[in-house]
């Protein structure tokens, strides 16, 4: 398989934001952006190489690609707090 076909689905509902707060509900409008009303999008690099609607979107799916089931324990929503996600968005 071609490098640029490897992909991953991803469930929408392993991604909801679940804390309520001005930064969460960008997380969440960032995350159903992405979803465009779909219960499960598949991501491949490609897509990856090619998202270039924003810096949040691209961190987002670079995270959902790599963590399908966001992870275990809280390392991928310790990723997504604002000071943290505002780190990454820099480089």
């Amino acid at each position: 398989m071609p490098l640029l076909n490897h992909s991953f689905t991803i469930k929408k509902e392993n991604w909801t934001i679940k804390k309520e707060n001005w930064f969460n509900q960008y997380l969440q409008k960032l995350i159903d952006n992405i979803f465009n009303n779909k219960d499960t999008i598949t991501l491949n690099r490609y897509d990856l190489l090619n998202s270039n609607k924003s810096i949040g979107e691209f961190v987002l799916k670079t995270l959902m690609w790599g963590y399908p089931t966001k992870g275990r324990g809280n390392n991928i929503d310790n990723l997504l707090e604002k000071k943290t996600l505002k780190n990454l968005q820099r480089f």
